[in-house]
């Protein structure tokens, strides 16, 4: 989780966002947000899958394309997981960290000042 942690700190979330993620207790989110990340941590920690009530409150949270968005985006965000792990542990991993840190402080807003976090979360899709 300190990867994970570090990451969302360059984003721009402050260690309470964090705490809170972690946490993720039904009253510190709104009803939907909570929901679209409750899915998303069963899905990838529960070894029987999304428990019927969950799928259910997902399901009836969400439009079918925004239920695309949301599967579609934990699903990104889990293969370049994968990937970098792996890239990681390579013998080629320090050369290829080296050589995408630039493009990738660009996508996470990592070294940009507050106000340009702030303009990247907020461009980003509700």
């Amino acid at each position: 989780m300190r990867a994970h942690s570090a990451f969302g700190r360059n984003a721009g979330l402050s260690l309470e966002e964090i705490r809170r993620l972690r946490k993720l207790e039904l009253d510190e989110f709104e009803d939907r947000e909570y929901v679209a990340l409750k899915w998303v941590r069963d899905f990838l920690t529960r070894p029987d899958g999304v428990p019927e009530d969950v799928e259910e409150r997902f399901a009836s949270a969400f439009t079918p394309s925004e239920q695309l968005y949301v599967k579609t985006a934990m699903k990104c965000m889990f293969c370049i997981n994968l990937l970098m792990n792996a890239i990681q542990r390579s013998k080629y991993g320090v050369r290829l960290l080296s050589i995408l840190e630039k493009p990738l402080a660009r996508v996470t807003g990592a070294g940009k000042s507050a106000s340009r976090k702030k303009a990247l979360a907020a461009s980003r899709p509700a």
